[in-house]
């Protein structure tokens, strides 16, 4: 991913998961924002950004980043673009994501999800993610996967 791909895909994950959040707690946009203290600005070294493309137009982006240990890494958005979306390009992302954390060495991918996110939902139990944990405010579920275990 390039740098400027980079700042745009930060920006557009910040703003589509404060917008979430709002949605799901009594709390107005700026404080959500103001709390979060914006888009990443930096890359850590283990984060993993890939630009989802169909037919060569980026439709999409996915962001996890491998935890210090190497063990497991966390999921912190996938998103596609309206257009993009109900024809196996989120799956096919997720699998080349499981792919990539494989080569890395990578176990266990952790996720969470916001409870009324049902097509998120029904991607990952499909892909054997299991509940760790409900969260009630905001309401979302962490998910857990074992890597080694999938070849869904």
């Amino acid at each position: 991913m390039t740098d400027s791909e980079f700042s745009r895909y930060a920006a557009l994950s910040f703003d589509n998961h404060t917008r979430r959040l709002q949605q799901h707690t009594p709390r107005r946009l700026p404080p959500i924002r103001d709390q979060m203290g914006g888009p990443t600005t930096t890359r850590s070294g283990r984060d993993l950004w890939s630009v989802i493309t169909s037919n060569g137009d980026d439709v999409g982006y996915l962001w996890m980043q491998i935890s210090r240990d190497g063990e497991y890494a966390f999921l912190f958005d996938i998103h596609l673009g309206e257009q993009a979306r109900g024809n196996g390009l989120g799956r096919a992302a997720m699998r080349c994501c499981l792919d990539t954390l494989r080569s890395h060495g990578v176990r266990t991918l952790r996720v969470s999800v916001f409870e009324d996110n049902l097509p998120a939902r029904s991607l990952c139990a499909s892909l054997g993610f299991q509940t760790e944990h409900v969260d009630t405010q905001p309401a979302a579920r962490w998910l857990r996967l074992a890597i080694a275990d999938n070849d869904r």
